[in-house]
């Protein structure tokens, strides 16, 4: 039983740490977004449309930059 509890208390540690990466990058994402213009948001999205994370390229075609 020690073992397991040692096991399971590995992975909640790892999880929390994971957990803390994304509230701060949520933090970061925050305040990039707080400071973009509309003008810089509309390049950001054409950004994404044009080269999504997953390499395939096309992916987001109906996302377009703002007027």
């Amino acid at each position: 039983m020690e073992a397991e509890v040692a096991e399971l208390s590995g992975k909640l540690e790892l999880a929390q740490e994971g957990l803390e990466r994304l509230r701060i990058a949520r933090g970061t994402v925050a305040e990039v977004l707080a400071e973009m213009t509309p003008e810089k948001l509309a390049v950001a999205v054409d950004g994404v449309a044009r080269y999504p994370c997953n390499g395939q390229r096309g992916r987001f075609d109906h996302v377009r930059p703002a007027r």
